[in-house]
């Protein structure tokens, strides 16, 4: 990769310290097999600064709060979420608003959030509520199991009950599939639809959902439904005039898959967390069994008296975070802390550098929650040291969805079982597409009712 010639105006700045990879493929696999690790030494060797190259781009590498801060609120539009995901995500939906920049995103954004407010989530909750309490039980029959698979599972059924309102297991399985089918193929290294590609099973199942939406657009339109697709076949639209429907299905595409595997990321790291701090487990069960559920189902209100479970899952997210990386593309020669960040670059930030950064969070590899008590917080803290949702026009809007989400879980799980790892089990993770157990994190729910 060679640094091609500076600008004029940015002739005093220095060019960034280049990383030699393999030729094409640069360092697509050591990113692979260890993301965390290689950046790490790569910060080590050459500061908080560097370029290289992987899945066939040119990247440059920050790192620290401030390179956070700087990425995601983008003072002088110059750095392109659309144009950094599109090579990975583009063909996953018609339109997103993580392919989306600027004045585009602000009115798709705009329009959206009515559907992720909090007095919306009433709606989501009894969902959540429904499947966790019917499925958790029925996880713990059979002893030790294996905690992801079973999670994706039952977070991808709290997705497609949600967001398309469909609850029938027959009607649920084929969609399930199909969707797990397009997600895996959002990094297939293999950038062509060949035969027996993940891009092309990917591609055939996208044809599918596509159709299989499109076909129920009039109906969504017509009928009363509180589910996110019904939602959005009525909405406004970022016009005024309702979303086309290729909005609708992109929109409805990239928040269903988002919404399932993030989530069952951070709980599968929540849970193996808890399993090695028994003592937080019993916390968390405390506060839960003394907060007094009307009739079983809890309430927005009730949740937010769950402050120790609030605190227990920003320190998982602390610990791992379900989107690792904050890339945006650079649409001009951009300075940087005296360096010039050429036009075309993919620019990206490690969140997990700046979640383990002893500068702000002390002995950060224990797990303690207490971190995010409001009195423990210290007042100069960055607002970017903690920044698992990201931030700007793109922080997370599913935020909030994320939370009760992981408090339903918890109120459904702590009461009723612990939480048991092997002993002196470590958690060996697979980074990309989401952090994953490699081995799937056996776990056992071992029953507390006499």
């Amino acid at each position: 990769m060679n640094a091609p010639p500076l600008p004029q105006s940015l002739a005093s700045l220095k060019p960034i310290p280049i990383v030699k990879g393999l030729p094409i493929f640069g360092h697509t696999f050591a990113l692979l097999k260890d993301s965390h690790g290689w950046g790490t030494r790569m910060n080590e060797k050459y500061g908080d600064i560097f370029r290289y190259s992987a899945f066939f781009q040119d990247w440059v590498g920050l790192a620290g709060p401030e390179a956070a801060e700087f990425l995601a609120l983008d003072k002088d539009n110059c750095l392109s979420a659309e144009h950094a995901y599109r090579p990975f995500f583009g063909h996953l939906a018609v339109t997103s608003v993580l392919l989306m920049d600027f004045e585009e995103h602000r009115k798709h954004r705009q329009a959206l959030n009515p559907s992720f407010k909090s007095a919306v989530m009433k709606t989501y909750l009894e969902q959540m509520h429904r499947i966790f309490s019917k499925s958790l039980p029925q996880l713990a029959i059979d002893g030790t199991f294996l905690f992801y698979p079973a999670i994706k599972q039952l977070t991808l059924d709290v997705a497609t009950s949600t967001f398309l309102g469909i609850d029938d297991h027959k009607e649920c399985a084929p969609i399930n599939k199909a969707l797990t089918d397009l997600f895996d193929s959002a990094l297939a290294i293999v950038r062509l639809p060949l035969p027996g590609t993940k891009l092309r099973k990917g591609l055939k199942a996208k044809e599918y959902l596509v159709d299989m939406l499109r076909s129920q657009i009039p109906e969504r339109k017509a009928r009363d439904g509180q589910d996110l697709f019904t939602r959005l076949c009525q909405s406004e639209g970022a016009d005024g005039n309702g979303f086309s429907d290729d909005d609708i299905i992109g929109h409805l595409l990239s928040f269903w898959l988002a919404g399932h595997d993030t989530l069952a990321s951070s709980l599968t790291t929540l849970v193996y967390l808890l399993g090695k701090n028994p003592e937080w487990q019993q916390k968390l069960r405390n506060e839960i069994m003394a907060l007094k559920v009307e009739q079983g189902q809890p309430s927005i209100d009730d949740l937010k008296e769950l402050e120790l479970c609030d605190y227990a899952f920003k320190e998982t997210l602390r610990h791992v975070s379900p989107a690792a990386h904050t890339p945006r593309r650079a649409l001009k020669d951009i300075a940087y802390n005296g360096y010039v960040i050429p036009k075309g670059t993919i620019v990206s930030v490690g969140l997990r550098h700046i979640h383990e950064d002893e500068k702000y969070w002390p002995e950060p590899k224990n797990f303690d929650p207490m971190r995010f008590a409001p009195e423990n917080i210290p007042a100069d803290r960055h607002q970017f040291a903690w920044a698992p949702y990201g931030g700007g026009a793109h922080k997370c809007i599913g935020m909030i969805f994320a939370q009760i989400q992981a408090k339903v879980f918890l109120l459904n799980l702590l009461p009723n079982y612990r939480i048991t790892i092997p002993e002196n089990y470590e958690l060996d993770l697979q980074l990309v597409p989401t952090p994953r157990p490699k081995d799937g994190l056996p776990v056992t729910f071992v029953s507390l009712q006499k």
